[in-house]
């Protein structure tokens, strides 16, 4: 019959689905979406794509990308590196250690309220001696992702009070010294004028990525509301969502195709 011909259209759109699920998989995330370094340099010279990539790749960067261009006179690379495993770790540790801290002074408050009003406080003063502990042992990972990172050797205060102002210090020298180096192995294999220098912490993407996916979520869910009372209908509700989500769909996979 001819709806039975219809349905078996419905076989097209479902294989193109299936082929675009697989190309969004391959599409490569932005530096905003997975942190990292981006260099742009103008050159003295002009270079070639391929020969920028062979330069940076002499220059130890594995993980990076080059884009090369002219802009109006100027010869322009951007160069887009992956974190290195160490500033990872330093990162990591960093957040951790800030994280905790708040919970530790946000305790200690309490615990002097506590004391003020004369309240007993020995399970308040176990969980704050846990969260000392805690800390000290972000401190000692902490100190060992510093040296990684710079060369040198982390001097933290042994005290918990002064500790805060020490590690934002010592993270503070490590991302200078991390970007020194990266300018150092790029100035010994490729000549150019100037500099601009972008870092976007691990963290800091991965909060994006978070943001993000709440809008989407949000904005899902309320398309999805609006297109139910406008037809009040669950039939052709479900068409105009199901092929507005091919669409997107389609878009992400081309993406993913085409780079």
């Amino acid at each position: 019959t001819d709806a039975g011909d219809y349905r078996k259209l419905a076989a097209i759109p479902l294989v193109l689905v299936l082929i675009s699920l697989y190309f969004i998989t391959q599409i490569e995330l932005g530096l905003e979406f997975r942190g990292g370094v981006l260099v742009t340099l103008e050159l003295d010279r002009e270079y070639s794509g391929a020969e920028i990539s062979s330069l940076i790749a002499d220059a130890g960067f594995t993980e990076a990308s080059v884009r090369a261009y002219e802009l109006g006179d100027l010869h322009i690379a951007e160069v887009e590196i992956a974190h290195s495993s160490e500033m990872v770790g330093l990162e990591s540790s960093y957040r951790s250690f800030l994280d905790t801290y708040d919970r530790y002074s946000k305790k200690q408050y309490e615990l002097l309220v506590l004391k003020s009003s004369n309240a007993s406080t020995p399970a308040k003063e176990a969980e704050l001696e846990s969260l000392r502990q805690e800390l000290l042992s972000i401190k000692d990972s902490f100190s060992s992702r510093y040296s990684e990172v710079t060369g040198r050797k982390a001097s933290l205060p042994a005290g918990i009070d002064a500790l805060k102002p020490a590690v934002e210090a010592h993270f503070s020298e490590a991302m200078q010294v991390y970007r020194g180096g990266i300018m150092s192995r790029l100035q010994k294999h490729i000549s150019y004028s100037s500099h601009s220098f972008k870092l976007i912490s691990p963290s800091l993407s991965e909060l994006f990525v978070g943001k993000i996916e709440w809008v989407m979520l949000a904005a899902a869910i309320l398309c999805s509301v609006g297109v139910f009372i406008m037809f009040r209908d669950p039939v052709p509700s479900a068409a105009v969502l199901i092929g507005a989500a091919c669409d997107i769909i389609f878009a992400l996979g081309a993406m993913g195709l085409f780079g």
